[in-house]
């Protein structure tokens, strides 16, 4: 649906140990959700032909975009590609930590990854959603920074 920042919906697994142990801590967090972000699912349920097939598009479009990316620099990132969902999970072939190089992106272009540490795995990788218009504009830019 592209409606991330309602906050519902976040999370699927199969791994009924693990989804016990997630829903334990966030009615730890939170009990309820906020009533606006139901309202405004409601709604979305409702005319989900409006919001469905435009994401998937976009989420297709961005992909076959990084897929030619990813080639242009193929010594620099791997691409797995994904089975399913709008976020990818490159791999970067650099010395330095993902975390170091994620942040020297984001200050001198602007362009935010997710380094790997955030989610205890490994340095190497980073995390790029798919679901955002200006990913050629930050593809763009990404490259002249790789470039220089």
């Amino acid at each position: 649906f592209g409606l991330a920042g309602l906050r519902l919906g976040w999370l699927a697994s199969r791994n009924k140990e693990i989804l016990e142990q997630i829903v334990a801590y966030k009615d730890y967090l939170t009990i309820c959700n906020s009533s606006t972000s139901e309202v405004l699912s409601l709604i979305a349920l409702r005319h989900k032909g409006k919001f469905i097939e435009p994401n998937l598009l976009k989420i297709r479009t961005n992909l076959e975009i990084l897929a030619a990316f990813q080639l242009k620099h193929k010594d620099l990132i791997t691409l797995p590609m994904p089975q399913a969902g709008s976020t990818v999970f490159i791999r970067l072939n650099l010395q330095e930590s993902a975390l170091n190089y994620c942040e020297r992106l984001v200050q001198e272009t602007g362009i935010m990854l997710l380094p790997s540490e955030m989610f205890d795995f490994g340095t190497r990788h980073a995390r790029i959603g798919l679901g955002r218009e200006q990913i050629p504009v930050a593809l763009d830019a990404w490259d002249k920074y790789i470039s220089r």
